[in-house]
């Protein structure tokens, strides 16, 4: 769980100012029970018909959640909101942007546009600079 956390979200992009160094942007997960940043509860999902029970969010997930799952909730972490169409329309009627293709709106998504990062780059007192080995294909999501 935590190592696609980890590939998914690091060195898509580097933070830097002009004329400086590009330093890539890398996530770590730590688990431990001493002072954590953010704590994490891991549940048993109960067997259907309880599909909403075991609704992952960004402090709880359940033992069978994907890596897929912690990256897409890791994202709320970084003040990302979701992407993806409710399936309760009353849920977040409003919701924009949507069905986008990055990671919060499918988290077996492999793609993170630049917007993706801006908002962490601007907490860090950076500016979000393009990794080459990473290439951001705008025609598969926005």
């Amino acid at each position: 769980m935590g190592k696609r956390l980890q590939t998914a979200w690091s060195n898509k992009w580097g933070g830097g100012h002009t004329g400086e160094s590009t330093c890539k942007l890398t996530f770590e997960v730590q688990w431990t029970d001493n002072h954590p940043h953010h704590t994490l509860d891991v549940f048993i999902c109960p067997p259907p018909p309880h599909p909403f029970i075991c609704r992952a969010n960004s402090g709880r997930l359940f033992e069978n959640s994907s890596g897929n799952t912690a990256a897409h909730e890791f994202g709320h972490l970084l003040g990302k909101k979701d992407e993806y169409t409710p399936l309760d329309p009353d849920e977040c009627p409003n919701r924009n942007p949507v069905n986008t293709g990055t990671i919060m709106d499918d988290p077996s998504s492999r793609c993170f546009p630049e917007r993706l990062m801006i908002q962490f780059a601007n907490s860090i007192g950076s500016q979000i600079v393009p990794i080459p080995e990473y290439s951001h294909n705008p025609t598969q999501c926005t």
